[in-house]
């Protein structure tokens, strides 16, 4: 995703840029720019109200009608075309204050959102999780995601490595709460898909129903179309269904979220080959005007050592996977995996339900190096795998046509490289033998080009994966899109679902010939956030909740579920972890004012970007605040918030209650006006002697009303 521009920002600068200049020169033009960059500023700082869209509009259209300065009528021009072609980010910066680029500072997405190839809006469902609001969370998830409850299991959650509240204590578990949204919200038997306008004719065709295929479908029948997705496999889903083991997730909660993508509106066919029961010419010949590919990497990489070519013996990791899904066992009784990904631990742990007597896992660096998840790791550990780590197979042995062992060299690692990766190097001499009878090398897969090559225009890179403009997705053929594994290569499903979003916006702008928006898929903040009223010490707890799993020993045998989903309870204390970054956007400035002008310092917060004194102390403004509400007075984006009820101050943090005080009442007219400690501090700091405005714990209006009062006694009559 793009993230280095904003259009709001661009415009403000680019009008400043023409103002600072001589260009200018009639002063009518030159004063209209002016009224037109203020207002731009408003809206990329915050201010920005409903009309100013409009007056700008109407302000760019006053100078490109002036044909007395020619300079001012380009410069409307120039307005009118920003705002014709980037509207949406516009009103995102005054309707819901939030730039997506996050260029504008103030109104910055929240890192979370900003990690998620998806864009999800984290903050909003963690939110409304953690309030019980399930079906509302699920909506904000299905705004971005076509599978939030297949993600909800198996994303690899880059959201959490990027997550402020790491720097505290422990990322908050992002992805274990997208799971809570689907799973209750589907208890309740809502999510259902809404009926969906379809209010485009043209036709759309998409090769594969992989995550790429999917997605790419569900977004266009969200905008309007009827897509035709045609899928070589008996059933759609692509490694969704056939790579990724059941126990990880279940075939009902895809068919679930698949049935979900074909009520809105999507027509899947099966058991259709594309180039030989489909062609790029016949589906044109069959109206189609837009194309999408999404084919997989089905194929794998075989391991380049003496003895393995052509064995039998030797199974590719996916045709193992797949077939097991089927039910058409494959293998021995004592397996060998090689490889570290998280497709080599879903062979190891496939091949321990199988009940085989020893699976075996080599990888040639230690497992610290480990590509896969660490939890599937560890999970695979728990379930009775051995692992063999620091070791590279060099060949492969059998005795009559039957595969009877593996060959592995020993490795050392050297120090790292300039990615930071340490090299494998063998060690001489310490060659050493583990017995298998079945081999599965799981070290990468790739993309199956044969139906492609035929397609005269396509153009393929140097790795023999398709070209295409990275912005709009399309190939070198206009009207055909592409996205997922055959581009990238082998990703993650985040990363193809991420791939078909975008695919359905530029297929979209194709078909309806729309100004294409470099900005159009940056993060989007999908309601008014909410905040949870807590207590400071619901957000200062220190772990996030152990997801809960099935029992070791009632895995065996069996492709049940492992995972199970976080009870409300613990859903909700979770999200109230949640530092809320889309709202606290780090700063610092609550801790200069505090620190520096008050020198209180009450608030101490390792994460902020800048500033940031010790370690992080959620619960220490309630032991040293004054409650004075310097922070909330200097705070851009109203996360700290200081709020007088029944004679009490409130001083809150994105809704955690970070200290409370009583109000002294006035001693004139009653209002309460001023915490007890900030009276005794500013007494403290002035001295009991100097107090003539706090004088009698008068409030201000009474003490400006006695001021006055005073004043006259003083003053001589004329």
């Amino acid at each position: 995703m793009r993230t280095d521009l904003c259009p709001v920002r661009k415009l403000a600068e680019d009008l400043s840029r023409a103002l600072s200049s001589v260009q200018i020169t009639y002063p009518r033009s030159k004063e209209i720019t002016e009224s037109i960059l203020e207002l731009v500023d408003d809206i990329s700082s915050g201010r920005g109200k409903t009309g100013h869209i409009q007056t700008v509009e109407s302000l760019a259209r006053m100078l490109s009608e002036d044909r007395v300065d020619r300079v001012g009528t380009e410069i409307g021009r120039m307005v009118s075309t920003v705002l014709r072609k980037h509207r949406p980010i516009f009103l995102s910066h005054i309707d819901v204050h939030y730039c997506p680029s996050g260029k504008c500072t103030i109104l910055a997405p929240a890192p979370c959102q900003l990690a998620c190839p998806a864009g999800v809006d984290v903050p909003s469902y963690v939110a409304l999780v953690g309030m019980g609001r399930y079906e509302e969370a699920l909506e904000v998830l299905r705004e971005d995601l076509s599978f939030p409850g297949t993600l909800g299991r198996i994303c690899i959650h880059p959201c959490e490595k990027a997550c402020r509240r790491g720097e505290v204590d422990e990322p908050i578990a992002i992805c274990q709460l997208k799971r809570v949204a689907f799973d209750k919200a589907y208890e309740k038997e809502a999510g259902q898909p809404l009926p969906t306008s379809h209010r485009f004719k043209e036709k759309i065709a998409i090769i594969g129903s992989g995550p790429a295929g999917l997605s790419t479908g569900y977004f266009l029948a969200r905008t309007g179309y009827r897509p035709v997705i045609f899928e070589s496999m008996p059933e759609p889903g692509g490694m969704l269904r056939w790579g990724i083991p059941a126990y990880r997730l279940p075939r009902q909660i895809l068919q679930t979220e698949i049935n979900h993508i074909k009520a809105l509106g999507v027509e899947i066919h099966t058991n259709v080959t594309f180039g030989k029961d489909i062609t790029y010419d016949s589906l044109k010949n069959q109206g189609f005007e837009a194309v999408f590919v999404g084919v997989g990497a089905w194929s794998y990489i075989s391991i380049p050592v003496e003895g393995a070519e052509g064995n039998p013996n030797i199974i590719d990791c996916l045709a193992f996977l797949r077939n097991e899904h089927l039910r058409k066992s494959m293998v021995g009784r004592r397996l060998i995996i090689i490889g570290g990904g998280n497709v080599a631990i879903d062979c190891v742990r496939t091949a321990l339900r199988l009940g085989r007597d020893e699976v075996h896992l080599v990888y040639r660096r230690s497992k610290q190096e480990m590509p896969a998840m660490k939890e599937e790791i560890e999970a695979a550990e728990e379930e009775g795998a051995t692992f063999t780590f620091l070791s590279s197979p060099v060949r492969v042995h059998s005795n009559d046509g039957t595969l009877t062992g593996l060959e592995c060299i020993r490795n050392t690692l050297s120090e790292p490289d300039s990615t930071g990766r340490r090299r494998p190097i063998p060690v001489e001499g310490s060659e050493y033998i583990i017995p298998a009878d079945t081999i599965i090398p799981a070290i990468g897969q790739k993309v199956d080009m044969v139906s492609l090559k035929n397609i005269k225009g396509l153009e393929f890179s140097r790795n023999q994966l398709l070209v295409v403009d990275p912005e709009t997705m399309e190939t070198t053929i206009p009207g055909v899109f592409a996205g997922g594994d055959v581009v990238t290569g082998p990703a993650t499903v985040v990363e193809a679902v991420a791939s078909g979003k975008k695919a359905a916006q530029a297929i979209h702008g194709f078909l309806r010939e729309l100004p294409y928006s470099e900005y159009g898929l940056l993060p989007a903040r999908r309601q008014r956030v909410p905040v949870m009223e807590m207590h400071m010490q619901d957000r200062s707890l220190h772990t996030r909740p152990d997801m809960p799993r099935i029992d070791v020993e009632d895995r065996h045998n069996n492709f049940e579920e492992v995972e199970l989903c976080l009870t409300p309870e613990d859903a909700s204390r979770e999200s109230k972890r949640c530092l809320r970054c889309d709202i606290c956007i780090s700063c610092g400035r609550c801790i200069e004012v505090c620190r520096d002008q008050m020198q209180v310092e009450a608030i101490h917060l390792s994460y902020v970007t800048d500033n940031a004194t010790e370690d992080t102390d959620l619960l220490r403004p309630a032991e040293r605040c004054i409650g004075c509400g310097s922070c909330a007075i200097n705070c851009p984006t109203n996360a700290i918030s200081a709020e007088e009820r029944n004679g009490e101050r409130r001083i809150s943090m994105c809704g955690a209650e970070m200290s409370r005080h009583k109000l002294v009442p006035c001693a004139s007219c009653g209002t309460p006006f001023i915490p007890g400690r900030h009276l005794d501090f500013i007494r403290e700091k002035t001295g009991r002697d100097q107090e003539p405005f706090f004088q009698g714990n008068l409030c201000p209006a009474c003490a400006r009303k006695a001021g006055a009062e005073n004043f006259g006694r003083q003053s001589p009559v004329y």
